[in-house]
């Protein structure tokens, strides 16, 4: 707009007060405008006329192809990102492409960019109905992954009441299953992913079919509901061997599938879907964790050591290396009776997963101490978690 007016950035830092190379950071979206300085810069380039103008109406149609996109799991990330232009002539057009590149920055978890974008478009208001939904959407899977649930399920709740398109509020279910499913809500997870994965069938996104029946399988799961989890499961891999997806994402439910088997206790079983899981090249951490599990349930104590040992080469977490010492003394001790000294590691290893509020995984855990506690023979301390695990089943 500045250049269609024939202003030259030192002759609108005259009319408007605003430092010209200022007004240039800020036309290359590196920096921002107070309040004061945008009306400034309204007056004298008439920006307020902005939804007629072209360069506005080229923005929105380009975002609307980005997010179909993106809904679709079909973005070629790169491709957007030369397209968003460096000058802005309108401040709406600007926030247009601030929302697509704040999208951009959640697929690659740039987590720093969003702040930096949610600091400039929390001095605006975007009047495009979709484009603040998507942007509210992707806001609160921001939060999500920053541990902030219940702030972004209140974004979700709202968004849930706006008049959302039907492409639009499938996306918005399948995130908010996540949040739910991680704050153990599994009732209302499984509500909106069902409904999300209607409108997924129904606009044919298959893509996301596949992650949403996926996260159906975890949440039923979680329930202990194994027959409908083991369902969705296999459902997973038949329809993402018809699809263009990372074959990991294949192992990932095969691997799904192992854990499933190993927590009803048929142990062959889940041998048999971590090789599955093995062909479409998976080398998981909790691939090696599962196959040490089942080596040690069938008794086969050496091979659980040597994978033990070939895992400690691995870079690991805290959780994973207290996993790793835990499994490597019941292999020592096979049948015997435990000493105290494994009961306390089977005790900080329970503590760990209680704390972070995953119910299954802490249940699997606690199932190991209760059977050491058994075999010792130590019956008061058998009681306390007797009744731990009462409290767990009952969430």
């Amino acid at each position: 707009m500045r250049v269609a007016k024939g202003l030259s950035l030192r002759a609108l830092a005259k009319l408007t007060g605003i430092n010209y190379q200022h007004i240039r950071r800020f036309e290359i979206g590196e920096a921002d405008l107070n309040e004061y300085q945008l009306k400034q810069l309204d007056k004298v380039l008439d920006l307020n006329n902005y939804n007629n103008d072209v360069s506005y109406q080229q923005a929105i149609e380009l975002f609307e192809k980005f997010y179909i996109e993106v809904v679709y799991d079909t973005v070629d990330l790169a491709y957007y990102k030369h397209r968003i232009p460096e000058v802005y002539i309108t401040i709406n057009e600007h926030l247009v492409y601030l929302v697509m590149k704040y999208i951009i920055y959640i697929q690659e978890n740039y987590v720093e960019g969003c702040l930096k974008i949610e600091n400039i478009i929390s001095q605006y208001e975007i009047s495009n109905l979709f484009i603040y939904s998507a942007y509210m959407d992707y806001m609160g899977m921001r939060l999500f992954t920053c541990d902030q649930h219940e702030e972004a399920l209140k974004i979700y709740k709202s968004l849930l009441k706006s008049n959302c398109e039907k492409t639009e509020l499938g996306i918005i279910k399948y995130h908010l299953g996540f949040i739910y499913k991680d704050l153990n809500y599994f009732n209302e997870a499984m509500e909106v992913l069902l409904s999300a994965k209607e409108i997924f069938m129904d606009t044919a996104n298959l893509k996301r079919l596949f992650g949403c029946m996926m996260l159906i399988a975890s949440v039923e799961l979680r329930k202990r509901n194994y027959k409908n989890a083991e369902y969705y499961y296999i459902s997973c891999i038949n329809l993402g061997k018809t699809l263009d997806i990372d074959k990991n994402e294949i192992a990932k439910v095969y691997r799904n599938l192992s854990w499933l088997m190993i927590r009803k206790k048929v142990y062959d079983k889940a041998q048999k879907y971590l090789e599955e899981a093995n062909e479409f090249g998976n080398t998981h951490i909790l691939s090696r964790l599962y196959n040490i599990w089942i080596n040690y349930k069938l008794e086969n104590y050496s091979e659980a050591l040597r994978d033990i040992t070939k895992s400690r080469y691995i870079k690991n977490e805290q959780r994973i290396v207290l996993v790793l010492d835990l499994f490597e003394s019941l292999c020592y001790l096979e049948n015997k009776i435990p000493s105290n000294k494994i009961i306390s590691q089977a005790i900080k290893v329970y503590d760990f997963h209680r704390k972070t509020n995953d119910i299954d995984l802490s249940l699997f855990y606690l199932d190991i101490l209760i059977n050491l506690l058994e075999r010792k023979k130590a019956n008061d301390c058998l009681i306390i978690y007797l009744k731990e695990k009462i409290i767990l089943l009952e969430n």
